[in-house]
């Protein structure tokens, strides 16, 4: 394949107990996914940006992210998106929102005979459990199923010195069917279901000091921190309003999907039904201190169903195309409670921030691969891509904080995007283990909003207040080479 693309097996993640991206991260070459508090960043090549709290499969990446905004790099799941995610085969590659990358997560199909595994691992210091257990196997001459499930608890591997609490307390529960049958000798269908529950109380962060020659608040005089801590191998820290602890996450997710395979002479027919949501209660010490002066609530609620439709036309000459459609809808709702403690009695106050967006995408993309002689191939492909957004931002001030919260205001939006994207890309082989490329292409993402927008929406210009954020290009270009040594034990 003609692109940087890294693989990791199964047999690598079970070897390694790896239980999340963060983890996975390590055995990724220019892939990061960094923890910054409460929050965390998945990056390719240093472009990236926060992801949503779908902990089933992107555990531990939820991020200082933009629900009204699809995500820099994707993520998806056998075909599916995830969190807003991957859009289709775009190579035109991955999809419209890879604009920085794309992860895929393919998970097992049920096998041909009976079989499964139990495994539990425990670390005593935080009293870390993870177990995990998977059967597979035939259910009729036609049908095969597997079922996977996987539980796992932590106390916690911080010292809250005020509390006196291990955090954060992990609870995760996870379960996974899949369902294959081999309608006929053409037609294969596939039926996936992903569903977790995941609560974590506490955090990894807190305000721990400004100024050093200023380490109280200029408001009221009280110290930021409730008294010096010392960070050794398992950090002390105080969090929370007061010292106590309003730092939670309570998020289900679920996904399905139905794929069907078609094979008849040279055409080869896909269709993947998709449809995934979550819904998400979070809390945090907004003020990142032990002062009472500002704690956020958030509940969001999200649903996408997507529908591609594919093939591909091997005729066995010089020529071989792809071309299909994708289309989804999406609706999400975020609810956020600001409570505000400023100034007792003088500066205080609630602020509640509803947001509502609904979208609609649908592309076409096609791609044509000329078989130039056995050693040359050149791939060239296009997609068209067409975006619709509605959005609807309420702000509801309680007492006036700042000017920006003065009184209450409405504001929807609609936008549309389009645009067109190309790549196009030469390989060479030497021989079957190794091969030359070169690749040109673009890529695009559209704009969105910003959940968060609290600038002044009495600007004379609308588009000063409107929330908005425009949508992203791309142009790349690469060189590489693959190589596959030793009898298929190295690649390189």
């Amino acid at each position: 394949m003609p692109i940087s693309i890294q693989t990791v097996n199964m047999e690598l993640l079970q070897d390694n107990h790896i239980t999340n991206l963060e983890e996975l991260s390590f055995y990724m070459p220019n892939v990061t996914v960094s923890k910054s508090g409460s929050d965390d960043n998945l990056f390719i090549r240093g472009i990236g940006s926060g992801q949503p709290r779908l902990r089933a499969l992107c555990r531990h990446v939820r991020g200082r992210y933009l629900p009204g905004s699809r995500q820099t790099v994707a993520l998806g799941v056998s075909g599916r998106g995830t969190c807003g995610g991957a859009q289709g085969p775009q190579g035109v590659l991955f999809g419209k929102s890879t604009i920085g990358g794309a992860i895929n997560i393919t998970t097992a199909l049920p096998t041909d005979e009976l079989s499964g595994y139990v495994d539990t691992v425990y670390e005593p210091d935080a009293n870390e459990i993870d177990s995990r257990f998977a059967v597979s196997g035939p259910l009729s001459e036609d049908v095969r199923a597997g079922l996977a499930g996987r539980y796992y608890t932590m106390d916690g591997y911080l010292d809250n010195v005020y509390t006196g609490d291990n955090e954060p307390n992990t609870d995760d529960y996870s379960l996974r069917g899949v369902l294959v049958w081999d309608a006929t000798d053409a037609l294969a269908v596939t039926v996936r279901g992903d569903f977790n529950d995941s609560d974590e109380k506490g955090s990894n962060q807190q305000l721990y000091q400004l100024d050093a020659n200023n380490p109280n608040n200029p408001i009221d005089g009280r110290p930021y921190t409730i008294e010096p801590v010392d960070f050794d191998d398992k950090a002390d820290f105080v969090d929370g309003i007061g010292g106590e602890n309003v730092e939670s996450s309570d998020i289900t997710n679920e996904l399905f999907s139905i794929t069907m395979n078609y094979h008849e002479g040279i055409y080869d027919f896909t269709s993947i039904t998709g449809y995934s949501a979550y819904d998400a209660k979070i809390g945090a010490d907004a003020d990142n201190s032990a002062l009472d002066t500002l704690v956020r609530h958030t509940d969001e609620d999200f649903d996408q169903f997507s529908q591609e439709l594919r093939v591909l036309i091997q005729p066995g000459g010089d020529f071989e195309y792809l071309a299909g459609i994708y289309y989804d809808h999406t609706n999400l709702d975020v609810h956020d409670t600001f409570d505000a403690l400023l100034l007792p009695g003088a500066v205080d106050g609630t602020v509640f921030n509803k947001f509502k967006q609904e979208s609609d995408s649908l592309a076409a993309f096609g791609q044509v691969t000329w078989n130039i002689t056995e050693a040359w191939r050149w791939n060239v492909g296009l997609r068209y891509s067409d975006d619709q957004r509605n959005t609807k931002d309420v702000t509801i001030a309680g007492i006036v904080l700042l000017p920006a919260f003065a009184d209450d205001y409405t504001n929807g939006e609609h936008r549309s995007y389009d645009d067109v994207t190309w790549n196009t890309s030469v390989q060479y082989f030497l021989h079957d283990d190794l091969m030359f490329y070169g690749t040109l292409s673009t890529g695009y993402k559209d704009g969105g909003y910003d959940q968060f927008y609290l600038g002044s929406h009495r600007a004379v210009d609308p588009q000063e207040a409107s929330l908005e954020l425009t949508e992203e290009t791309a142009n790349s270009a690469e060189l590489g080479m693959k190589s596959t040594l030793l009898d298929g034990a190295m690649t390189f």
